[in-house]
């Protein structure tokens, strides 16, 4: 691994466990005042999030179980880059998969980090202003998904009242509004 910031030395890196969807690693640094601090790091896939609006102005979001909360979250379409391909074939899979919407003009909104302290996830964001639907969705046989349609305004009184705690969800909704404006 290579570090673009000078004042950080890397003293040692090793891998607790290598997966699928992420690595765990250790690392130790030494600060430019000569600390020797130790790093838990996430490596993860990166992934990405998909705004879609109808002409109606309603948000599709998916409602699906995610075991790492033990819960069910209501979101908005999203998934890994899987290997050899780019976010935006990444992005209209996705789409394709959990909702059965074809994107016909998809543009990229912003790629972030979801937790920069430990983890290296980085989620590219994209905005479809135009699709067509399709009878069924592709999804996964291990995904249990449900396609909703929400107003912007309740999605956003969900967001204030807490039944929406998905980031990317939220960020996406919040780019929107701007965008509007």
């Amino acid at each position: 691994m290579q570090y673009d910031n000078k004042n950080i030395d890397l003293i040692s890196s090793d891998y607790l466990y290598k997966g699928k969807v992420l690595n765990l690693r250790i690392d130790k640094i030494r600060t430019t005042l000569k600390k020797n601090i130790v790093r838990e790091i996430a490596e993860h896939s990166p992934a990405v999030a998909v705004v879609v609006l109808n002409p109606k102005n309603q948000i599709c979001l998916v409602s699906q179980y995610r075991h790492a909360i033990n819960a069910k979250t209501l979101e908005i379409p999203a998934g890994l880059v899987d290997e050899g391909e780019s976010p935006l074939e990444a992005a209209k899979r996705e789409l394709f998969e959990e909702t059965g919407i074809k994107a016909i003009n998809i543009e990229k909104v912003l790629s972030f980090y979801t937790s920069p302290g430990f983890s290296t996830e980085l989620i590219h964001l994209y905005y479809v202003s135009d699709y067509k639907a399709t009878i069924s969705q592709n999804k996964d046989d291990a995904e249990n998904i449900s396609v909703f349609w929400y107003s912007i305004h309740d999605v956003l009184e969900k967001i204030k009242m807490g039944s929406i705690k998905d980031a990317k969800t939220i960020l996406a909704c919040y780019w929107y509004v701007q965008k509007r404006r």
